[in-house]
């Protein structure tokens, strides 16, 4: 039985329905018409805002003498920006109709993927796509919620999410001193700011026990520097100076011995200014905590200080403020 909402809709006098089938593999001689694709940098989705103001995952219509995954893979540079890796089938949605008179076959098929992000195009340029974001799990399903598909598109995602979570990878980290790797996305910042005394400031996220650095993802377009800014002025509620790079962590993610996933994570290391009054929740944003600690104090706190790359990041930083 078939629990995937089903959705109707009416095309130049044509009336359609369309329902999502899981399914690892494709049904055999199904004529497909239009490939999806949800890419993923880490835990971050890309969405793109079509014409008609609707969040979508990426994908279109195949070209004469195109493969689907060919088609696929041309859609994400042009829609979106990125090449992409490790494609997954999830599923498909399929699309009915009994009208005659409709130029589309009366059984069509759009396979439904996900995969990792392997470059973003800095220089990209939109042709019919409105705006690209790197989201959330979060963010990214209040988006597609939004749209007026009797959350078809919604619940596909949540179904990626729960096939993502139940993988089983294992990840090696490598740390590289003074570096940004060139060609490798970065998945996040963080950053080691500090008062005028050396403490050094972290934070919690309402329901968290344990508490982080300011930082997070970058936005498309945004250098490490300047989503560090943004972050710390975001979650908390100051202004920081005098950035210096510590390094960057870089991360591959395996299933079984096949790296799919490959990434990194920037660290820097600045001084606070502006250190305005704390405001819970403040614009919206999860932190609810802010703590001002001394370095020897740090790891207490955050816990992936007390890894094998968070004792030599620690290091490098006490050096460093010396």
């Amino acid at each position: 039985m078939n629990n995937y909402t089903l959705f109707t809709f009416t095309t130049k006098g044509v009336t359609y329905t369309s329902q999502f089938v899981e399914s690892h593999t494709l049904p055999e001689g199904a004529y497909i018409t239009t490939p999806f694709n949800f890419p993923f940098l880490s835990n971050r989705v890309m969405l793109i805002l079509d014409k008609n103001n609707w969040w979508n995952p990426l994908g279109g219509h195949r070209e004469n003498n195109e493969t689907w995954q060919e088609t696929l893979h041309r859609e994400v540079q042009e829609e979106g920006g990125v090449k992409i890796a490790h494609v997954v089938v999830v599923g498909y949605i399929k699309i009915s109709h009994a009208d005659p008179s409709s130029p589309y076959p009366m059984d069509s098929i759009l396979p439904i993927t996900y995969s990792s992000i392997v470059s973003i195009d800095s220089e990209w340029k939109p042709l019919e796509t409105k705006e690209r974001r790197l989201l959330s799990k979060d963010d990214a399903s209040a988006l597609l919620a939004l749209r007026t598909d009797n959350n078809q598109i919604l619940e596909i995602f949540n179904y990626i999410l729960s096939v993502r979570k139940a993988r089983s990878l294992s990840y090696e980290f490598l740390y590289h001193t003074n570096t940004i790797l060139l060609q490798i996305p970065i998945s996040q910042i963080y950053g080691f700011v500090s008062r005028d005394n050396g403490d050094i400031c972290i934070v919690r996220d309402a329901g968290e026990k344990h508490f982080s650095l300011p930082g997070g993802g970058c936005e498309i377009g945004e250098t490490p520097e300047d989503a560090l800014r943004r972050e710390v002025q975001e979650e908390a509620q100051c202004d920081c100076e005098f950035i210096s790079l510590l390094g960057s962590v870089e991360v591959k993610g395996f299933l079984g011995e096949e790296c799919i996933e490959h990434f990194q994570q920037v660290r820097y290391f600045a001084k606070l200014k502006n250190i305005q009054n704390f405001i819970p929740h403040k614009n919206g944003f999860e932190i609810e905590e802010r703590l001002f600690v001394p370095l020897s104090d740090v790891s207490r706190y955050v816990s992936w200080l007390t890894t094998d790359i968070g004792k030599i990041i620690f290091d490098q930083l006490c050096q460093t403020k010396r």
